[in-house]
């Protein structure tokens, strides 16, 4: 038994299903409200919980006056959201929370959305580190995701990412984030198209390089699917630096 399935008993436990951010492997999510403070015990100016806590106050009235104009406003009403998990924020909880953080400063990665924080390692002696460093974090568990197994951690290494039934196609391109000149797009446009059955492009890479549309824009982003690597040759020649990463595609392993 794998030692993070015990917290099956507080949140999901799930099969990572593939690397994040090229180098991790493990995954916590918690849903804490004011998540998106955290970052600021890290600054010289909140390094002490009075004036973290001060912050945080002064954030909470400032919501509750978002909210109070927002409210017949539709699109406001959508940042209300927002404001209304920065109103449930505990500073007590959020300082607790930044410095066991900063005890692994420079081993791990964090990502805030909403009320949602994302904790990205590469061991599950670190996740365990920082469960076991703030133990109020426990009840804030929403999924922790793992490699199943030692054989399914290595492919992960190897840029394998596993799906849930069969892939459809065998590769996953990620393009690299990068500006180019509208020729250079055309031709990539002009060659990808001659592969309408074993590449499929979704639509925000086909409005990205798609040289027919009123308003190309001149920077490119996004995955696409090829069944053939034998596509992305001349594609190298065209504009080395495209792709930006390849993933293999495999079921997940019973």
């Amino acid at each position: 038994m794998n030692s993070l399935d015990k917290f099956k008993k507080v949140c999901k436990v799930v099969d990572t299903p593939k690397i994040y951010y090229s180098k991790y492997s493990y995954r916590a999510e918690f849903s804490i409200n004011g998540a998106h403070l955290i970052g600021y015990t890290s600054e010289k100016n909140y390094s002490t919980f009075n004036r973290f806590e001060s912050l945080v106050d002064a954030r909470i009235q400032g919501s509750k006056r978002q909210i109070e104009r927002n409210k017949d406003n539709y699109m406001g009403y959508r940042w209300n959201r927002i404001h209304t998990a920065t109103i449930g924020a505990n500073a007590k909880l959020l300082f607790k929370i930044g410095k066991a953080l900063d005890v692994l400063k420079g081993k791990i990665r964090t990502r805030v959305e909403g009320s949602g924080l994302c904790v990205y390692v590469e061991t599950e002696e670190q996740l365990l580190s920082l469960l076991n460093g703030c133990r109020e974090l426990r009840s804030y568990l929403k999924e922790i995701q793992r490699p199943a197994t030692a054989d399914s951690k290595l492919k992960l290494e190897e840029n394998v990412i596993f799906t849930k039934e069969e892939p459809k196609y065998k590769w996953k391109v990620q393009l690299k984030t990068k500006h180019y000149k509208d020729d250079v797009k055309e031709q990539i446009w002009n060659y990808l198209e001659n592969f309408p059955d074993s590449v499929i492009l979704p639509k925000g890479v086909k409005e990205r390089l798609n040289p027919k549309r009123d308003k190309p824009q001149s920077y490119n982003h996004g995955n696409y699917y090829v069944n053939d690597e034998s596509s992305l040759l001349f594609l190298k020649m065209i504009a080395p630096d495209f792709v930006f990463k390849i993933f293999k595609l495999e079921k997940k392993p019973e």
